[in-house]
């Protein structure tokens, strides 16, 4: 399947009965007698398990109505690592798989049942290369600089960072290079030993915190110049993660933008509200988790649909 052909009234049919589904399924896995079921529940525990089915009804949504596979099967690839991590069968998601099917037959028209179930169906036949792929995913492969600067951001060594920072700038190696090439990088480990659970949210906040105060560091000594442009940075959809905003905004004032990082968690209302307000040069989203583009394809139609009183280039 190279994507997916579902109609939109099939779509709007699982959207607006996706509460009752939910509540079907995460009832239905509460009270399961299967042993695949049971270990997940004794894993993770029934609040993370049901914030597990949430995050994947919101990326369902999403893959389906952007009509991309891909994007599904990478959530996946991830969710797969994530339980491998725990030592958790991935076996439990065949019967997720099953349970989900039961209950949109059950509050779906049946034609609209028939194509949402396909979806289930493809990843029941992904189930291997998933299982391949989330393999693959646990094993990090960085050079001995991002390795470095991972364990850094890590033990919140600033002075460290800065002195490693500082030995590898060069007239051919900018700030904004090493930002590209080192710290971002190194974030992405950060970000994968967390969902591997090899290291805990406190730690994930500490090497956070750390490159925010890197950025900053470097930022009081770059000169002061008149700014050339105004860009607007943020999320969609309730993104919970802001270190790619923070990378951006350091890239964009060194080129002399002046820059307004509006808050990721605003409802779509407000932050477009907040852009015709403004109106920037430049607008960028910077959007990590999957679920969260359904609300970043609703707020690009709006903007697509206001040229007539924004004209800004929209990344």
């Amino acid at each position: 399947m190279n994507q997916f052909c579902i109609t939109f009234a099939s779509i709007e049919s699982l959207e607006s009965n996706m509460f009752k589904i939910s509540h079907g399924v995460y009832t239905h896995l509460i009270g399961a007698k299967e042993i695949a079921v049971k270990e997940v529940i004794a894993a993770l525990g029934e609040n993370t398990l049901h914030n597990d089915l949430l995050l994947f009804e919101k990326t369902l949504l999403s893959s389906i109505t952007l009509a991309s596979p891909s994007m599904l099967s990478s959530f996946f690839e991830w969710r797969y690592s994530h339980y491998m991590s725990k030592k958790i069968s991935v076996g439990y998601f065949l019967t997720e798989f099953q349970i989900y099917t039961i209950y949109i037959k059950k509050y779906l028209h049946h034609s609209h049942a028939l194509e949402i179930c396909d979806v289930f169906g493809f990843l029941s036949r992904m189930h291997e290369k998933h299982i391949s792929h989330a393999k693959k995913r646990t094993l990090l492969q960085s050079d001995d600089h991002v390795l470095e600067v991972r364990n850094l951001l890590l033990q919140g060594d600033e002075k460290g960072l800065i002195r490693l920072i500082d030995s590898l700038q060069t007239p051919f190696n900018s700030f904004t290079k090493i930002t590209d090439t080192l710290l971002a990088k190194a974030m992405h480990d950060v970000g994968t030993l967390w969902e591997l659970s090899e290291i805990s949210v406190a730690k994930e906040h500490l090497a956070t915190a750390t490159l925010h105060n890197i950025l900053e560091h470097y930022k009081r000594y770059d000169k002061v110049e008149p700014k050339s442009a105004k860009a607007f940075i943020t999320s969609a959809g309730q993104e919970l993660h802001t270190v790619g905003l923070q990378l951006i905004k350091a890239t964009l004032e060194r080129y002399r933008y002046e820059v307004i990082l509006f808050d990721p968690n605003a409802p779509d209302e407000d932050l477009l509200s907040a852009i015709y307000d403004y109106r920037p040069d430049l607008i960028i989203f910077s959007q990590t988790i999957p679920s969260t583009l359904l609300s970043l394809q609703r707020v690009l139609t709006q903007l697509h649909a206001s040229k007539d009183i924004l004209d800004a280039k929209i990344l």
